[in-house]
């Protein structure tokens, strides 16, 4: 239910009359509504403008500082948009006023602060910022980028506007952006406005609140709008960042709404005084590591929902957007203790930040702190879970695996393809995930049911996860995910890694009436997949990945073609049956020829999974125990599997101090 505090504008009052007093008493920055100023301040002071210009005369700072300045230099002759306020507007006009906006408060050189204003006010010239449509109404994401760049046009070069100008622009930017921002809450319900988790959330809010944050002063009703902004915000910040801070969105998308959120949360913190809790958040949840370990030795992203494999690839230069968001890791390594962190100082210091900002973000630059960074990425951990957000990140000499456990959404990006994965092998992407806008489970590297995929809403449970020696092992249930009309009683997919570059998968399958099972493995082949029986060969340019699968009463493996191609693994029979065991074996070799593939096989009875071949890595002896939840695995080369944890514990290790 909606807090009736939100909706008070007595309320906000009240709020600041009686924080203040406290903060009198505790030495803090909060302040009551005052008279219109030049400066609202929301992210530095003039007095911290001299210590800023020192720490950017050298390092990386000093780098990206020049680097600005270069790309505000280039915008002074950058022809004004005209046209719809839409996304394909917003963004760059976000871009070009921080850039020349921020370059204008460092140097008072007033060309820039011209040109910022130029952009902005051909913005406030249209009729609109909004399109409403069926679902929705009000204010929407490029009524928060444009709310953005007026606030920071407004905040870092309000001292060339008169104070009649400074008016007629507070209220014009009331109009235009925070009123339909106020409508999308009040009249309209819009679809975004009691979701936490979705982007918009953090765009639409932390931008719209952003503005109102500026106007505070100028436009009374802008009040409202705050107090609607800042527990969205709040809420936003710590339902998005999950356990470990994994995303529920994919990395594209949780870092869009990331940013956005934070640039409000890190004004509100002055504005406010306080943080209201959000800072020990992100530190406990270690924020920002899951950018890092999500970018795989071919320099790509695990892009699972809703974000191509070259999105945020490689790192700058090679890529601006490249790699860990460098004002996100800045943040949060400026709240991560006296000691700092080691891991979101390299992220921050070699990341990217989004195309607009050109190469370097002026938040960047504002939040970044005095914490040295490594010349080189610290060592990551070999084997981590992030916990809610649901990936499993394995890695080892040659391989690099990826498990996806986590949502199908209802409430964002609504890709079915909970367990899914992608493989690197010898530093190419063997198994894949086809990209943006494939959402349908049969798209992905796992299972159909009856020919059906999974639905929307629901959540993979690990069961068990953890390292044995010699071995690694996870065991996720997706029995639910299916949906109540699906037949389906029991999936639950089990993944030991045996070794370098051994992967064996089990599924574990039932269903109230017989159904087929088919287990498929979205490939990036360099050529033809040629298969024979029950097995497949998956050539790469470097590397090739030698698919073999095995099944009570037989098997078949084939090629397949949709989003991508893949490899189908199913009973051989292809009739229907109320339970199945799939087991399929994934050994990357450096070179498919010269060697005899692995044989594969299961033995129901005893739960012995043996894998044998002329590949020294493909031998393995796992074993399986049957329990009233299905199978579970027991050892390992006769390595027991009895100490492997439940994936409840934290795995990753802290890089501070």
């Amino acid at each position: 239910m909606q807090n009736k505090q939100e909706n008070s504008g007595a309320w906000t009052r009240r709020r600041f009359v009686e924080r203040s007093f406290g903060a009198v008493l505790a030495g803090g920055l909060v302040r009551e509504a005052q008279s219109p100023r030049a400066h609202p301040y929301l992210f530095f002071s003039a007095g911290d403008v001299t210590g800023m210009r020192e720490r950017f005369k050298s390092g990386r700072r000093g780098e990206r500082w020049k680097q600005l300045l270069q790309n505000a230099d280039a915008l002074l002759t950058a022809k004004v948009a005209t046209g719809a306020v839409d996304l394909g507007r917003s963004r760059p006009a976000l871009g070009i006023t921080g850039i020349t906006a921020f370059a204008y408060a460092l140097t008072r050189d007033r060309r820039y602060a011209d040109r910022a204003r130029a952009e902005v006010e051909a913005m406030l010239a249209a009729d609109t910022w909004i399109k409403p449509g069926p679902n929705n109404r009000g204010a929407n994401l490029g009524t928060g980028e444009a709310c953005t760049a007026c606030a920071l046009f407004y905040d870092w070069c309000g001292d060339t506007l008169t104070p009649a100008e400074r008016k007629d622009f507070a209220q014009n930017l009331f109009e235009k952006g925070i009123k339909p921002y106020l409508s999308a809450i009040e009249t309209d319900k819009d679809w975004w406005i009691t979701n936490d988790v979705t982007n918009w959330s953090g765009v639409v809010s932390g931008g719209c609140g952003l503005a109102a944050m500026a106007i505070y002063d100028d436009v009374p009703d802008a009040r409202r709008a705050l107090d609607y902004a800042r527990p969205r915000i709040t809420r936003f910040l710590r339902t998005a960042n999950r356990a470990d801070g994994g995303g529920d969105e994919g990395v594209m998308y949780y870092t869009y709404g990331m940013l956005f959120g934070t640039y409000f949360a890190a004004a509100a913190e002055r504005f406010f005084g306080t943080d209201e809790g959000l800072n020990a958040d992100a530190r406990e949840k270690l924020s920002g590591y899951w950018l890092t370990y999500m970018q795989g030795p071919d320099s790509r992203y695990a892009n699972f929902n809703d974000m191509n494999e070259d999105t945020f690839a490689n790192l700058p230069p090679k890529n601006p957007e490249g790699g860990p968001n460098a004002t996100l890791c800045a943040w949060w390594e400026s709240k991560s203790g006296s000691r700092g962190d080691r891991l979101l100082a390299w992220a921050a210091d070699q990341g990217g930040d989004n195309y607009y900002w050109r190469g370097v973000s002026p938040f960047y630059l504002i939040f970044r702190s005095n914490t040295p960074a490594p010349s080189s990425r610290p060592p990551l951990d070999d084997a981590v879970l992030f916990r809610e957000s649901g990936q499993s990140i394995w890695k080892t000499p040659t391989t690099w695996f990826v498990f996806n456990g986590g949502w199908t959404s209802d409430k964002s990006h609504a890709n079915q393809d909970l367990g899914s994965f992608i493989l690197v092998a010898g530093g190419e992407r063997l198994i894949h995930d086809p990209g943006y806008g494939k959402v349908e489970t049969a798209d992905h590297s796992t299972v159909l049911v009856n020919g059906k995929g999974q639905i929307k809403g629901v959540q993979g449970t690990y069961k068990r996860w953890g390292t044995g020696k010699g071995f690694r092992y996870l065991a996720c249930d997706f029995t639910g995910a299916y949906g109540k009309a699906s037949p389906l009683t029991r999936f639950v997919r089990h993944a030991v890694q045996v070794g370098d570059s051994c992967l064996v998968l089990v599924d574990d399958l039932a269903a109230g009436t017989p159904v087929p099972f088919e287990a498929r493995f979205q490939v990036n082949a360099a050529g033809p997949i040629p298969t024979s029986g029950n097995g497949a060969v998956v050539r790469g340019l470097k590397a090739s990945l030698v698919i073999m699968a095995s099944s009570p009463g037989g098997i078949k493996v084939t090629e397949g073609k949709g989003a991508s191609a893949f490899v189908s693994v199913q009973p051989e029979s292809g009739s229907p049956v109320s339970a199945t065991t799939l087991v399929t074996v994934l050994l990357s070799v450096p070179d498919s020829s010269g060697g005899v593939p692995p044989t594969v096989t299961f033995d129901p009875a005893t739960g012995m999974v043996k894998v044998r071949g002329a590949f020294s890595a493909a031998t393995a002896d796992l074993k399986f125990d049957r329990s009233p939840e299905g199978w579970m695995l027991a050892s390992v080369n006769g390595q027991s599997a009895a100490k492997i944890g439940s994936g409840k514990d934290r795995t990753l290790t802290s890089f501070r101090g």
